[in-house]
Formats: structure tokens, C-alpha cells, sequence
């Protein structure tokens, strides 16, 4: 709440034309509806023309040529704010707690072009509620995602590693981003059978196995087991990595179990975690 960095998750940007203001208005609605599960029809439709009105009265419409202009999050505010309308009034309580926590604004703003072009892109969110981290994590996978989209296909065949991924998303802590919100997908659940064609490579980390939904586990070509808390937990893991409990309750402290599946054939070895600070330069 307190860094100058922000994500805008209405910021158009003429590269990707493919992701519209329409597009990103939807996007926008989905998002609150999924993690703020009490906004009803009529206020959706409030918060729908609330931004519609604001990229209108910046000049920003379907043509490329006028997305070099930016809608500020500021700027919805101020206009649920100042509304006269009951049922728009009835969304300050959902955007103040958006706004308090300076969740979309700031002097120094994140771009998915700046995340896809530069070095590393650090995002902490644990000092946030639970449903702004999960609006804040579904709002910049879906723009990663259609970014990604928007460049097309990675290429079919054997190509080199590096020509294969645009993009590391790792997400620590994911069972944050995985809980299931009413009858909507997961956050991570939506995008991890899709980003990798795209050149994403998703890098999930959790303490408990059965953090993670099947949807997931099936997509993902590598695993990494570490010493389970308790014989309970072993049985689970030896599940899904297919190796004896007692084997895994057996491991070392920074010894995993490594699984991964190489052409249709799944392969296992044990591999030791050397931390950063051991590691020679």
C-alpha cells in the first residue's frame, strides 16, 4: 500500500491491439464479481458504464490512436464517488477498499510490456486482504495472458529453451490464488492449461499438495517434492509423485524428489537444493 509502483488494469496500450477498452472493461467486471461475490446485476452494470463514461470523457474509443492516453483509477473513484445515483453510491464500499490500499495507483507504473522486457518484476502482496490479492493476481494474469495471446503461438518442434518461454511467472504462497470463488475458476486455475502454449512457464509454490486442483497437477510438466510435515501429508504426496511415503519422510533437509515428464515418459531423481548464499558465483 505504501510502494510507488502500480498496475492499471484499464491501461490500453496501441502494441496489443487486440486487447480493447471493451475488453478490458469486461475484464475489469469479471474480476470484482468473482472476488467481491455480493455486487449484484444492477450494480455491475453500474460499474460497466461508470468506465465506459470515463474512457469517453478522456477521448479514448476503439482506435489505437487515442490509447496513448491513460485512464486513471483515481479518476473511476471520483466518479462513484461523486455520484448522485443510489445504485452507483452502493460501489463505494467495494472501491474505497480498492482505494485505501492504493491498489491501482501510484507514481511509477508496471506495465506487462515494461514486465516482458525487462529483468525481474518482484510483486508483494501479502500485506493485502485476501480478495484485493486475488483481484490484484486475476486482473495481472488476465493481462499477462491476452498480452502473451496477442503475440501469438510459441512455434511448433524442437526449438531452443530460450526461444520458447517469454515469460517466468512465479507465484510463492499459490494457495492464495487457488481457492475456488462460487462456481468461478480459480485465478491460477484459469490460466494454467492455457499460458504455456503463449510462452508463459508458470512456477507454482505451496506447502500442501492438495493446495492445488487436479486441473492444475494434470498441466504440469515438473514437480518438486520436499520433506513432507507428517506421515499424513506423505501418503497425499506419494499420490501425485508416485514414490513411497517413508521415502519421502526420509529426505534430507533441501533434498527433493524431482518428477518430470520428457516425452510422454515420466522420469524421477533426487536432487539437492543448494541455497543462493552456498552457491559459488
Amino acid at each position: 500500500e505504501e510502494s510507488p509502483y502500480y498496475f492499471n488494469p484499464l491501461d490500453l496500450d496501441p502494441q496489443f491491439p487486440d486487447i480493447t477498452p471493451l475488453k478490458l472493461m469486461q475484464d475489469f467486471n469479471d474480476a470484482m464479481v468473482i472476488n467481491f461475490t455480493s455486487i449484484g446485476i444492477q450494480q455491475q452494470g453500474c460499474l460497466k458504464e461508470i468506465i465506459k463514461d470515463s474512457y469517453n470523457d478522456l477521448g479514448i474509443n476503439n482506435e489505437k490512436t487515442t490509447w496513448s492516453k491513460e485512464i486513471s483509477f483515481s479518476y473511476i473513484v471520483d466518479k462513484i464517488r461523486n455520484s448522485k445515483d443510489k445504485r452507483t453510491q452502493t460501489l463505494k464500499g467495494y472501491i474505497n477498499s480498492i482505494s485505501d490500499f492504493n491498489l491501482f495507483s501510484g507514481s511509477e507504473k508496471i506495465s506487462i510490456g515494461n514486465i516482458l522486457t525487462g529483468k525481474i518484476t518482484h510483486i508483494n502482496l501479502k500485506s493485502l486482504p485476501e480478495s484485493l490479492r486475488s483481484l490484484y493476481a486475476d486482473l495481472l494474469l488476465r493481462k499477462v495472458y491476452y498480452t502473451l495471446q496477442s503475440l501469438g503461438h510459441i512455434p511448433a518442434g524442437d526449438i531452443p529453451d530460450k526461444d520458447k518461454f517469454r515469460l517466468f511467472v512465479i507465484v510463492d504462497e499459490a494457495k492464495l490464488l487457488v481457492e475456488e470463488k462460487q462456481k468461478a475458476k480459480a485465478v491460477l486455475n484459469k490460466y494454467a492449461t492455457e499460458t504455456r502454449k503463449f510462452g508463459a512457464s508458470l512456477i507454482l509454490a505451496s506447502q500442501l499438495i492438495t493446495h492445488f486442483k487436479s486441473e492444475i497437477l494434470n498441466n504440469v510438466a515438473a514437480k518438486l517434492c520436499m520433506r513432507p510435515g507428517d506421515k499424513n501429508q506423505a501418503k497425499k504426496n506419494s499420490k501425485y509423485f508416485d514414490v513411497d511415503p517413508e521415502k519421502l519422510m526420509n529426505l534430507d533437509r533441501g533434498v527433493g524428489i524431482f518428477v518430470k515428464n520428457v516425452h510422454n515418459k515420466i522420469e524421477k531423481e533426487t536432487v539437492e537444493i543448494v541455497p543462493t548464499w552456498e552457491r559459488s558465483s
